[in-house]
């Protein structure tokens, strides 16, 4: 088995789109993997589409909408695991050396499924969360009034009898103030289940808000199966030649114009001007950068490169700064 590094990836937030399709919705998350990956499309082997509640053909409608077709397309259906099953499958194909280069869909969309009442027999996936809660709260409400209601009935009864019988002093009470006991308790104990759920529903709310989306990643080649998002350091901000890169918000403002890096655009160029000056072989990068440890044969740094010179030369087919090395790599001169 070959080894398998995640070349590219993207994604695209999470959100109410009740006129968009499970197409519309997953198409600009797989063309900026795409991108980010620096693969062209017809290096594509195969993609594999992960969806429930998707519809039939969900990875076929989503590549109609990227123009790619003639390549085998698998839609893996596994209830909230659809995604990382079906990046598995491409894990698979690639590493048992299937494909070389495999795209990876992950997409859940339920609006049309709402509209056709698909789901809607189905009490919690109700698309009025208002409402669910509310009927959350008084079930949980009634319930938990009446399970205590019926054990303060039982234990105060039996209770009053134990301490009779040992002899302990027990003060007469009126029957209404009985039923004020346990129709209180049972009513505190009520309201705190509906707090605790409230409680809980904000809660779970700032966590969903917290999350992003699902992502579209490009797997291929050989490697590591890790993609390393890179950190933070003291030269987040580069200038040269009238042209300042910013590596926080992955933006070049050069000459009056603001281009935004994808971040394997950015992972290659702060490389290269590390190591300013010097020539950085190709096995180099494809070990710094893509973290790729052994041969592998790819263009991928070379479509990189060719994107890079657009942002940064005046002229790309004379460059200045991202020069080529023949036989050996790249260097950048600021």
């Amino acid at each position: 088995m070959r080894e398998v590094a995640v070349i590219g990836a993207a994604m695209v937030p999470f959100g109410k789109f009740p006129d968009k399709t499970v197409a519309d919705i997953a198409w600009p998350a797989a063309k900026h993997a795409i991108e980010d990956a620096g693969v062209p499309k017809k290096d594509i082997e195969a993609a594999y589409c992960g969806t429930a509640l998707g519809g039939m053909m969900a990875g076929q409608r989503v590549l109609k909408q990227l123009g790619i077709t003639g390549l085998p397309i698998v839609n893996v259906e596994n209830a909230c695991s659809s995604s990382s099953s079906a990046f598995r499958e491409a894990w698979i194909a690639v590493a048992a050396g299937v494909y070389d280069v495999a795209l990876v869909i992950g997409v859940m969309f339920i609006t049309a499924e709402y509209r056709t009442g698909l789901i809607r027999t189905t009490f919690t996936a109700s698309p009025r969360r208002g409402r669910v809660l509310a009927a959350k709260a008084i079930v949980l409400g009634a319930v938990t009034f009446t399970a205590t209601l019926i054990a303060v009935a039982i234990t105060i009864p039996v209770g009053d009898h134990l301490l009779r019988e040992n002899g302990n002093p027990i003060f007469p009470l009126p029957a209404l103030t009985l039923v004020r006991v346990e129709a209180g308790t049972a009513a505190l104990l009520a309201v705190a289940a509906v707090l605790a759920l409230a409680v809980g529903a904000l809660l779970r709310r700032s966590a969903w808000l917290a999350g992003t989306s699902h992502p579209a990643t490009v797997a291929g080649g050989a490697g590591t199966a890790t993609a390393r998002a890179g950190s933070a350091t003291e030269d987040n901000v580069f200038s040269f030649a009238g042209k300042t890169l910013d590596f926080d918000t992955l933006e070049l403002h050069s000459g009056g114009n603001n281009f935004q890096l994808t971040l394997m655009e950015a992972k290659l160029l702060r490389h290269l001007i590390r190591n300013a000056g010097r020539t950085v072989s190709r096995k180099s990068i494809l070990e710094d950068v893509w973290g790729l440890h052994q041969d592998t044969d790819t263009r991928a740094i070379d479509n990189f490169v060719v994107r890079l010179r657009r942002y940064l030369e005046d002229d790309p087919s004379e460059p200045r700064h991202l020069l080529t090395v023949r036989g050996v790599g790249y260097r950048f001169v600021a």
